[in-house]
């Protein structure tokens, strides 16, 4: 007689079930790998099937402590990450490289759940602020304790990484202990975020008007062909919230986005929404997208055609995505031993505003290149401007304020693969304030009440969020 394959797949637990039997397996693997003749660096990963579980609730449901979250764009995979298994910090972007090439000794086909999450930071000298110095020039983190949905199914998870052959005392007890404080959560209901008292923009937009003419200015020295200005709009609230609620709000609308929060500590996460892919990886399998030009969404099917012409048809917004394009496919030429990028140009079109886009896929020489690929592929001229290297000094002189990780790649490195998202449609909550985040690409010509309004089109999804109503 015949099994069906759902026959050989382990039946999820309740939750506090679930639980005792990741502490089974947490002491049966640290017992079987912590020999006297194991040698660092050591990894393991061990996992229970658990039933449904929302992954966010779970995870606002915790204690205080370091939380991570992620959520692909298609919501194929989504992980809820609580404290750390393993951090790995760079202050100066030029150890970065070095820092994701050390995975390596870790990341192996014998876990291959487990994963570093973490993003860097937009420039070298973006993180050098009060703010910010918390997330670094560069962090990436394997959690220890994982709710995650992958295929469908939920899983509960520990990851174990141990780098010193010696450690003083036998992780296992103390990776139990925190286990202990592990909890699920009850029906807690709507997501409860607070109303802000005030907003303010840095450059206001008569100061945003200043600076746009200050890089047209630059463009037409031919300082740079295109610049992405940037804005901070700084809001305060009564009391310090938890920017996990204001998350789970943007999870909750229709574009198909990645969501992620980096909490390192208590007062501080960068959490975003962003709809925009840095690249896809699938050991040498590449894929990545060229997205500029920016209208807001009509009322009606006739005037959101209307804006969609425009988009289509605006000399300005062809030009800056061709400038897109040929950056991109440059950068991974040196890369790939084979790049292709779609012939036709499409719009996508999201719930507050669309964009020019296409798609670029490519066979990558190796697939140890993440390190190569984030070096190549960051900044990009979509949040950066063309050249890049021209672009970022021009912001570095105009911008008010520091960017940190706001424009940057955040995602994950596994064994096999990775996947990073371009971290707009970002913010930072910082105790009792929230900044959020917004650009407008310049290119010779632009218009700076027209590009503050394209800017005040993108973060249209934040502040529903913050609506009263949601």
């Amino acid at each position: 007689m015949c099994q069906s394959d759902s026959e050989h797949v382990p039946r999820p637990h309740p939750p506090e079930t679930a639980k005792a039997l990741l502490a089974e397996l947490i002491q049966q693997a640290c017992d079987a790998a912590l020999t006297p003749a194991w040698s660092p660096p050591l990894a393991l990963r061990v996992e229970v099937p658990i039933h449904s579980v929302g992954p966010l609730a779970w995870l606002r449901a915790q204690p205080a402590g370091r939380k991570t979250y992620w959520s692909g764009r298609e919501n194929e995979f989504a992980m809820a990450g609580l404290g750390a298994a393993d951090v790995l910090m760079a202050d100066d972007a030029a150890d970065s490289p070095q820092m994701l090439r050390k995975m390596r000794g870790v990341l192996s086909p014998a876990n291959p759940g487990m994963r570093y999450y973490g993003g860097v930071g937009f420039r070298p000298a973006s993180c050098e602020t009060p703010s910010w110095r918390v997330f670094g020039a560069c962090q990436f983190i394997v959690p220890r304790f994982e709710l995650c949905v992958r295929g469908g199914r939920h899983f509960l998870a520990c990851n174990i990484v141990l780098w010193d052959s010696e450690p003083e005392a036998p992780p296992c007890d103390d990776i139990l202990t925190e286990l202990d404080g592990v909890c699920f959560p009850g029906d807690d209901g709507e997501p409860a975020v607070p109303a802000p008292l005030a907003r303010q923009d840095n450059p206001d937009q008569e100061g945003w008007v200043v600076k746009v003419k200050q890089a047209l200015a630059a463009i037409s020295r031919g300082g740079a062909e295109k610049v992405v200005l940037a804005r901070e709009s700084r809001f305060s609230f009564p009391s310090a919230f938890d920017p996990l609620a204001l998350l789970a709000r943007l999870t909750q609308e229709p574009d198909r986005s990645y969501h992620f929060c980096f909490q390192p500590s208590l007062s501080a996460a960068f959490i975003g929404a962003s709809p925009f892919r840095l690249y896809l990886r699938i050991n040498r399998y590449i894929q990545t997208e060229a997205v500029a030009g920016t209208r807001g969404r009509g009322r009606s099917a006739e005037t959101d055609k209307e804006l969609s012409d425009q988009l289509m048809q605006s000399r300005k917004d062809l030009h800056d995505h061709r400038v897109v394009v040929s950056a991109v496919r440059d950068m991974l030429i040196a890369l790939c031993r084979a790049v292709y990028v779609d012939a036709s140009l499409n719009v996508l079109r999201l719930r507050h505003c669309q964009h020019l886009y296409c798609r670029i896929q490519g066979l990558l020489a190796h697939t140890d290149s993440d390190a190569a690929l984030l070096e190549a592929l960051h900044p990009t001229p979509v949040t950066c401007g063309h050249p890049v290297e021209d672009a970022g000094r021009l912001i570095e002189d105009i911008e008010p304020f520091k960017r940190g990780w706001y424009g940057s790649p955040v995602g994950w490195i596994g064994y096999d693969g990775a996947e990073f998202a371009v971290a707009t449609r970002a913010a930072l909550a910082d105790g009792e304030s929230l900044s959020l985040y917004s650009a407008a690409g310049l290119v010779y010509g632009a218009n700076p009440q027209r590009e503050w309004d394209r800017a005040e089109d993108t973060i249209q999804v934040f502040l529903r969020a913050l609506s009263p109503t949601g």
